[in-house]
């Protein structure tokens, strides 16, 4: 059986165009303000730093509510200058539910974003973007368990502030 399923797969390595076309529909968006950051400093992997969730908001067609306080994001800023993005949050949402995110991502700090930051320097603005997993125990938000999402957004970084807009990942049918 596995034979003939391997016979119906046709591969092209020479294929110029896709197979399989994503396509992103609008959840919500987020905005969330941080405490001061706690600063661990330098390390042999780069620099770490954690922001901890002083308030935030969700708005969308999908998710109305808010991120809860302490939910947090470990960063460590390579010495490329790229952020690796580690988040761990809760959101309440508006009806009472509670939802779980995970989630990584990376934002650019720039080439030399690595040396500025051990010089106390930051920029304006640093593009984010992460692939959130929302996990939950409640029947009417179970969608959100079984799909990946993708965020983009930008930190203002003197106010401590995050925006970013939330979309769920799905395949595009398209007749294949």
């Amino acid at each position: 059986m596995l034979a003939e399923a391997r016979s119906s797969v046709s591969l092209d390595p020479g294929r110029q165009r896709p197979r399989f076309l994503p396509h992103l529909e609008y959840v919500a968006s987020l905005r969330i303000t941080f405490e001061q950051p706690e600063m661990i400093g330098e390390t042999p992997d780069g620099i770490r730093c954690n922001f901890f969730v002083a308030r935030g908001t969700v708005t969308g067609p999908r998710i109305q509510g808010g991120v809860l306080p302490r939910s947090v994001d470990h960063m460590i800023v390579r010495r490329d200058g790229v952020g690796e993005v580690r988040v761990r949050a809760a959101i309440r949402t508006n009806d009472g539910i509670m939802l779980s995110a995970e989630y990584q991502g990376v934002c650019d700090w720039g080439k030399e974003g690595y040396g500025k930051l051990c010089n106390g320097e930051l920029p304006d603005t640093v593009d984010v973007r992460s692939t959130p997993r929302f996990f939950t125990g409640d029947a009417a938000h179970e969608w959100m368990n079984r799909t990946q999402f993708v965020g983009v957004g930008r930190v203002w970084t003197r106010e401590l502030l995050l925006e970013y807009d939330l979309f769920a990942l799905q395949l595009q049918d398209h007749g294949y």
